[in-house]
């Protein structure tokens, strides 16, 4: 699903900042 992709790259991207 779009969502769980969403999900899932929100949590990398404040992993980054």
């Amino acid at each position: 699903m779009i969502l769980f992709f969403m999900k899932r790259i929100e949590e990398q991207w404040s992993s980054k900042l």
